[in-house]
């Protein structure tokens, strides 16, 4: 019966890794979509001089916005993971168990 308790919980820890960098790569798989997809709009739209340069700059700074927030999410992921690998060594050298 430990065997599968641990067996379990091992399991239930890797789908939580699994899950939590499934939904990193689809945030950042979205924003690509996105600025893909605002720079096809606005191309489409045939603006010219002052026009044209406002809306990239809106353009680049909307990117440059939502990928610091994506950003921030993957690098917060990161380091919870590595956080929690670095206490369950701790725990397997002081206490000989995972």
């Amino acid at each position: 019966m430990e065997i599968l308790g641990e067996l379990k919980e091992s399991l239930v820890e890797r789908l939580k890794i699994i899950s939590t960098i499934l939904m990193d790569s689809i945030f950042l798989v979205a924003w690509v979509a996105l600025t893909w997809v605002t720079a096809k709009c606005i191309d489409r739209l045939e603006l010219k001089d002052l026009d044209l340069l406002i809306l990239r700059v809106f353009q680049w700074v909307f990117g440059v916005s939502t990928l610091i927030t994506v950003i921030s999410f993957i690098i917060k992921d990161l380091l919870r993971l590595i956080i929690k690998t670095w206490l369950d060594i701790q725990n397997f050298r002081n206490n000989g168990k995972q």
